[in-house]
């Protein structure tokens, strides 16, 4: 599953049910996609507020 095809309205209860089910050994393949979809959004908002830039005042 990718990050463009996750249905976000349903977010909250996927990663609710991946941690879940995380308990386990083995890391759930819901709670992957989750985490992937919440990396991509965050990276393509920061990405989108840029670089701070240093103004100078020679007054």
């Amino acid at each position: 599953m990718s990050s463009s095809s996750f249905n976000k309205s349903c977010l909250k209860d996927c990663l609710r049910l991946g941690l879940e089910m995380n308990r386990k050994d083995d890391e759930s393949d819901i709670a992957k996609a989750s985490v992937d979809c919440v990396v991509k959004d965050v990276t393509s908002i920061v990405s989108r507020i840029g670089q701070a830039q240093q103004v100078s005042y020679t007054g």
